[in-house]
């Protein structure tokens, strides 16, 4: 599959714009005792180590505190595990340098911390983040083979459910060591991906977008060039700011799209970064079509039927020309039919 190339106009603030994302999110946008700081530079370095970005020993010097002082950290804090193993490993990785990686993930799983979960994909993440610390295979286990079944279950993910879409793309960022180890073809999975895309499209949800178009790619799938270019186009809208609070504005959708900008061959983090600037943004969301299209679907009661073809000409007079244009983009797709028999709801008498 072919997917296009988007070059986009920029205005230069650095010959390394990675030092000055890892500037901002180290020094600007939360203290260092706050759980928040560890998520983002966390997730960010997990990110930069995914892109084989290659970074300076000075970009990250704003982590040489925090590096020396994880294990203690971890046994105040034990309930933020999660966030501290993977920001100790992809820093010791990028780093080349040692820190807390082993013995943090050595404290975590002799304190038992991971069977105290109650969330199986907590508990996969966990064994993830230990097994890959200690340098060990990963284990097979009851919640995986649970979680696996989940990921295949593509009528799953014909209804708009955040939580279960992130859910499916971090299994597959698991699986595959966030596209480092192979992963083998499963059309089931695909078609996962593919529905919960869907629903993103629709909604113009870019930060889920972003994440199918990653797992559609780590899993061995091809990737839409409708959503790949969309992708593209998206990460170059990016634009900072210092107006909202940090945790309220997109970090987490500039993150995701400027990742799979770089997994696509684009331009990773290249927008323009005011050194004083401390939070990201992209333009608001136009309509949605997918409310528009459950609203009208509600309204129709039990007139509804899962049938495209059959629904397309009540439902298309009803709908706004911007939702109409982005549905006609997606359903000519094979994978369309079954969607929308999900997401019609005609068996249920319900829709939300």
């Amino acid at each position: 599959m072919t997917v296009i190339s988007l070059t986009f106009p920029r205005v230069k603030t650095s010959d390394n714009p990675v030092a000055l994302v890892i500037e901002m999110v180290a020094e600007r946008r939360h203290a260092k005792t706050n759980a928040f700081w560890y998520k983002e530079n966390g997730e960010l370095l997990s990110v930069l180590r995914a892109l084989d970005w290659p970074v300076q020993g000075a970009d990250l010097r704003p982590y040489d505190d925090a590096g020396a002082k994880l294990l203690p950290l971890l046994r105040f804090f034990p309930q933020y595990y999660r966030l501290i193993l993977g920001f100790s490993y992809d820093l010791n990785v990028l780093s080349g340098t040692p820190h807390a990686a082993q013995p943090v993930a050595a404290w975590a799983e002799q304190s038992g911390l991971a069977a105290k979960e109650l969330s199986d994909v907590a508990r996969v993440e966990a064994d993830f983040l230990i097994d890959r610390a200690l340098n060990r295979p990963q284990a097979g286990s009851g919640h995986a083979t649970r979680l696996q079944a989940f990921c295949e279950n593509s009528d799953a993910f014909r209804l708009p459910d955040r939580a279960a879409a992130y859910s499916l793309t971090h299994m597959v960022f698991y699986a595959t060591d966030y596209g480092r180890k192979p992963m083998a073809q499963n059309e089931n999975i695909r078609r996962s991906l593919i529905h919960a895309g869907l629903v993103a499209w629709l909604d113009q949800d870019m930060d889920i977008l972003a994440e199918v178009v990653l797992a559609l790619r780590f899993s061995e799938a091809a990737v839409p060039d409708l959503w790949a270019n969309a992708v593209l186009r998206a990460a170059s809208d990016v634009f900072c700011g210092s107006q909202a609070a940090a945790g309220a504005d997109d970090f987490h959708e500039m993150l995701m799209l400027n990742w799979a900008a770089g997994q696509l061959g684009g331009r990773a983090f290249a927008f323009d970064m005011p050194h004083d600037a401390t939070t990201f943004h992209r333009p608001e969301r136009g309509p949605s079509a997918l409310q528009e299209l459950s609203a009208q679907l509600f309204a129709l009661g039990d007139q509804r039927r899962g049938d495209w073809g059959v629904m397309r000409w009540r439902l298309w007079p009803a709908l706004s020309e911007p939702a109409q244009a982005r549905l006609a983009e997606v359903e000519a797709w094979p994978e369309f039919t079954a969607f929308f028999q999900g997401f019609a709801r005609a068996d249920l008498g319900v829709a939300a």
